[in-house]
């Protein structure tokens, strides 16, 4: 007996994420985030201000893979399984940095680490649009 495949799209927002206590963005192009996940970050970390860097959105069938360029530094890579079924990988400078399975229904996927200036980066994985301030 045959099967058709799972030909159902999943769309997953993707956000880089700079937490700082600067008021002003390090780039003139960085913009707040949204009040969704402004409330979520200040509820757990100590920075003042967040600012998005980058969004992107891609779509995916079951079991495939979308490895998204955010910076000259900074990649991340989506598979969908099963929904809500992911894996998130962060590359830094071409090294996986981190890993994470985790269903993203109405939840969001949060990896992230430190920079350089002492500000912290965030990838935020979701499937709910980000909306802007």
């Amino acid at each position: 007996m045959l099967f058709a495949a799972d030909t159902r799209t999943v769309t997953f927002y993707v956000q880089l994420i700079c937490g700082s206590d600067s008021d002003k963005p390090l780039n003139p192009d960085w913009k707040p985030v949204g009040p969704k996940l402004n409330q979520r970050l200040r509820a757990v970390f100590r920075w003042k201000h967040y600012w998005e860097v980058k969004r992107e959105s891609v779509e995916l069938n079951q079991n495939h893979v979308a490895r998204l360029h955010l910076t000259r530094e900074r990649d991340v890579e989506v598979t969908s399984y099963a929904p809500p079924a992911t894996r998130i990988r962060l590359y830094y400078n071409g090294q996986l940095t981190r890993c994470q399975h985790q269903p993203i229904g109405e939840h969001m996927c949060l990896l992230g680490g430190d920079a350089e200036s002492g500000d912290s980066w965030f990838v935020t994985v979701r499937r709910d649009q980000p909306v802007d301030p």
